[in-house]
């Protein structure tokens, strides 16, 4: 029988990794801790801004004895199921709403097309006002570039502009 053939066979690169990979999750762990303490005591930081290690390892220990953690983690898991769920469950319900009635979909398919541009009208202003900062978009980002030119002509962006932002363009 050939050995790559059975099932417990690993190749000789994919084992070394894989001991590799034992030492360096604890390695690389104690080199963060070292750095974080490090920058606790050189930069002379406040204990709210950037507490020590040693100090959060006694906070954790303290609140995992005390029930705590447990508790919290317990609240929070149940309020993201409970969102979760109901989030599901709507979306379900105005999917069915907008597939099945044709009433349903041209009294709200409007206003979830426009919920859908929000991040269009988010980010428009911040790229109108690059050119002005002086600031240049890399080559990488030519469709960005290309999107917001085509934003920018539209119509009802120029008229919503400030004469103060009109004039950041010229």
């Amino acid at each position: 029988m050939d050995l790559t053939q059975s099932e417990k066979y690993i190749p000789v690169p994919a084992r070394l990794l894989r001991r590799r990979g034992l030492y360096f999750l604890p390695i690389s762990l104690g080199l963060a801790i070292l750095i974080w303490e490090t920058v606790v005591k050189v930069g002379n930081f406040p204990a709210f801004i950037l507490p020590s290690p040693g100090a959060v390892g006694l906070r954790f220990i303290q609140v995992l004895e005390d029930g705590t953690l447990l508790s919290n983690t317990l609240a929070t898991l149940k309020e993201v199921l409970a969102g979760l769920g109901l989030g599901a469950l709507a979306a379900m319900l105005l999917g069915y709403l907008l597939a099945k009635s044709p009433t349903f979909e041209r009294l709200f398919g409007p206003y979830i097309v426009a919920s859908q541009a929000i991040p269009t009208v988010a980010i428009a202003p911040l790229l109108w006002r690059l050119a002005h900062d002086g600031l240049d978009l890399p080559k990488s980002a030519a469709p960005l570039a290309k999107y917001a030119e085509r934003i920018f002509q539209r119509p009802a962006y120029i008229e919503a502009l400030t004469p103060s932002e009109k004039v950041m363009r010229k």
